[in-house]
């Protein structure tokens, strides 16, 4: 596999060990993907079913985990300058 580097114009070879990094991070968001469909998919017949029941402390944990992550994203936009 090669690549093409920006600075010069020239075509590089991509070392191995760069390779089998590259492959094992599109494995790994492969299986995350999937566990997450299933997952979804778990959580859905439970709706269906009328056998879903969540806790209160897992509903805080979500919507404080959501919380962060929306001040977090406003945070780094505002030192981006957005």
């Amino acid at each position: 596999m090669k690549k093409a580097n920006q600075a010069c114009g020239t075509v590089c070879p991509i070392p191995p060990l760069e390779i089998g990094v590259h492959l094992e991070m599109a494995a790994l968001t492969r299986q995350k993907v999937e566990v997450r469909a299933q997952k979804v998919q778990h959580l859905k017949q439970q709706i269906a079913a009328g056998t879903y029941d969540v806790s209160a402390a897992e509903v805080v944990r979500g919507i404080v985990r959501s919380e962060i992550l929306r001040l977090l994203t406003m945070a780094r936009a505002r030192s981006h300058g957005m």
